[in-house]
């Protein structure tokens, strides 16, 4: 497992390679959080993950309502991989439902209309 942060120009990007499970969460926790306390939008790339758990997914989601606290962003840098689309589903984070955090007032969806599983 690898994590690295680049520093762009209005944002941090977070590029995660390998397992992303419990045994290995602290090291992409770490990140998130030097990347929150940097105050800029975070970017998460999970293009070269090659395994997942309900850890990752729980890990992310609390990530983005921490940053959306802070008035900034956390996105995937693509749709999920389709290892995170079938424990999204098996998980019951299906995107027709949008994520339990109250709906914004001009979406109408949950994470302020930004789920991290939608599209």
């Amino acid at each position: 497992m690898s994590v690295a942060i680049k520093r762009l120009a209005d944002s941090s990007r977070i590029e995660v390679e390998g397992e992303f499970t419990v045994s290995t969460i602290a090291q992409v926790g770490e990140a998130l959080l030097h990347a929150i306390h940097e105050g800029f939008d975070i970017v998460v790339d999970l293009e070269r993950v090659t395994e997942v758990d309900i850890s990752s997914l729980q890990l992310l989601c609390a990530a983005q309502k921490s940053v959306s606290g802070l008035k900034k962003s956390l996105s995937l840098a693509a749709a999920p991989p389709s290892l995170f689309r079938e424990l999204l589903e098996k998980a019951g984070y299906r995107a027709d439902r949008g994520c339990v955090q109250p709906p914004s007032a001009q979406s109408g969806r949950g994470c302020g209309g930004n789920c991290l599983w939608e599209g």
